[in-house]
């Protein structure tokens, strides 16, 4: 597992300032044709064959966090969503644990962990994640997200 910095990410142009924000994969600086939600990479790591990408919306005080597992040929896997309305957060602090583990902080000041998996593991939908973490509706996960968000003081 190594951090992954020929990944880069460029914007694309929206149509609708109501959809969320969506960039182009590039590797080496060359476009891949690949599309991934968010504005900015954070971050991205290298797990064998496999790339896990960091990226967030690039929206001031409700910013949310896409984690996308990409495979060798870059086809999304697997993604989560951490955040929430009127939640604020800054990532920060990555972290790689060996074999198969990430660490990272965002919203609630909250130390986050991502465990990457093998194989895909069963997911029992709307209860196997922690408070402000979303995934489309599945039963299978290719990563375990785990946290415990502080409530957002006013």
């Amino acid at each position: 597992m190594r951090l992954d910095d020929r990944i880069t990410i460029e914007r694309l142009q929206q149509t609708n300032e109501d959809e969320p924000p969506r960039s182009q994969i590039l590797v080496d600086g060359v476009p891949t044709g690949k599309l991934v939600a968010g504005a900015v990479l954070e971050g991205a790591v290298q797990w064998g064959s496999f790339r896990v990408l960091f990226t967030t919306d690039d929206v001031p005080f409700e910013d949310q966090l896409t984690i996308v597992l990409l495979d060798r040929d870059l086809r999304e896997l697997d993604s989560a969503r951490i955040g929430a309305p009127y939640a604020t957060g800054t990532f920060s602090e990555l972290t790689l644990i060996e074999p198969d583990t990430i660490r990272f902080r965002f919203i609630g000041d909250t130390l986050w962990t991502v465990r990457l998996l093998s194989r895909p593991q069963l997911r029992v939908p709307f209860v196997s994640e922690p408070p402000g973490v979303h995934r489309r509706f599945g039963f299978s996960r290719h990563f375990v997200v785990s946290g415990n968000p502080k409530p957002e003081r006013s």
